[in-house]
């Protein structure tokens, strides 16, 4: 898949950790082939919703790997972060937030260089202040703009409730109504979101009415 993206033009291929809880060596070895396999970049998307997660000092090792040139870290805990950070030299990979606007504005303090982002979809203007705020240090102004996109998490809560109970084991993505959300969110505001595929379900009429009243108090909807 990672030759094939090439082919057609892609200048980096991001892929998330495989099935299972392979041991390290295994885990290395995985990535390595892929990586040697192509001539384009790769980023590891390292996130323990996967079933298992890379350690600071196996991606260390990675890191290390020539076409492996970032890191997608969607550890829910500031010090796993930290510890990643610390670990991996930022000349051989940056390690970015991969859980957003809100756990960014955390580790920010440690100096995470970017994040990765699904509000930016609709809302890019949003995304880039909370990044201004964080390079410039200004923790008062990233804290508020952070505060001001609260809303569509709670609603994502509440939708995920709704649709409920998930078959995952917890966590920020459990359920998975996010995707149903942010497609809601750019059909509303005059992008091209589109419906989900199946096991992925969308909004309903009432939640879609709902979204549209907290997205005018958002100030993303007239």
């Amino acid at each position: 898949m990672c030759q094939y993206a090439e082919s057609v033009g892609a200048d980096a291929a991001m892929v998330i950790l495989p099935p299972g809880s392979p041991t390290e060596e295994n885990m290395y070895q995985h990535y390595k082939q892929i990586a040697e396999s192509i001539n384009i970049g790769l980023m590891v998307y390292n996130s323990p919703w996967a079933g298992s997660w890379i350690k600071p000092a196996l991606m260390a090792k990675l890191s290390k790997i020539p076409n492996i040139i970032a890191i997608k870290e969607n550890t829910p805990y500031i010090m796993s972060y930290y510890a990643m950070q610390s670990a991996v030299d930022p000349n051989d990979a940056p390690i970015l937030c991969g859980a957003g606007e809100q756990m960014f504005s955390f580790e920010a303090l440690y100096g995470c260089p970017g994040f990765i982002s699904d509000i930016a979809n609709y809302a890019p203007d949003v995304s880039y202040s909370v990044y201004e705020a964080a390079i410039a240090r200004d923790f008062n102004k990233l804290t508020e703009l952070v505060d001001s996109i609260a809303p569509i998490y709670s609603f994502i809560d509440k939708v995920t409730a709704n649709h409920g109970p998930h078959t995952g084991t917890g966590g920020a993505l459990a359920g998975y109504m996010y995707i149903g959300v942010d497609k809601a969110v750019m059909d509303i505001v005059g992008l091209r979101g589109g419906e989900v595929r199946l096991p992925l379900v969308g909004l309903n009429e009432e939640e879609k009415a709902e979204l549209r009243s907290i997205l005018r108090t958002m100030r993303l909807l007239k």
